[in-house]
């Protein structure tokens, strides 16, 4: 066993992997994938994302993306860097790739479509006072108030149901 150097925060811990001699480490973050990289004896860095969104392993089925965060949030390691798949509200998912030697984030395939929406975070207090935050994705050109709204939520057994792609629910907004 091997305690990570990596100190208490706001990011919960998904997933460790190994790629080469280099960590992976994939978190969330307000619900929002996160992916740190370093060594055993530390220090971590935060890889800048291109977008707030879900990551996943996906990458060896195609670029594709599930609603739920049932992959664990992994990445597809080797001994060279990662690649994974990344979706979130405002495109479509694109396949992304980490080079262990020179640290660069490479895009492989770009997102096929973007949508010209808006994510408004929030959030609203349960009858037993606990905090649930929430997202608000719409048009970007309408203000959120007063119209059909398509509600889709889930909560339980510690399972976090992350944003990704809106995917084929994207005409919806």
């Amino acid at each position: 066993t091997c305690a990570l150097p990596i100190s208490e925060s706001d990011r919960v811990l998904r997933l460790v992997q190994r790629a080469g001699d280099t960590l992976v480490v994939s978190a969330l973050r307000d619900a929002c994938s996160v992916l740190l990289v370093g060594s055993a004896e530390g220090p971590f860095e935060e890889l800048p994302l291109p977008a707030s969104g879900h990551v996943s392993r996906l990458a060896a089925l195609g670029v594709s993306q599930p609603a739920t965060a049932e992959d664990g949030g992994g990445v597809a390691c080797d001994d060279d860097g990662f690649t994974f798949v990344l979706g979130a509200p405002d495109r479509s998912p694109g396949l992304y790739r980490w080079e262990r030697a020179t640290h660069d984030l490479i895009e492989l395939r770009p997102p096929e479509a973007r949508f010209d929406v808006s994510v408004t975070r929030l959030a609203a207090r349960a009858p037993d006072g606990a905090e649930v935050a929430y997202e608000v994705i719409h048009r970007a050109d309408l203000r959120p108030i007063a119209l059909p709204t398509v509600v889709y939520a889930y909560g339980g057994w510690n399972v976090a149901l992350v944003r990704g792609s809106l995917g084929g629910h994207a005409h919806l907004v």
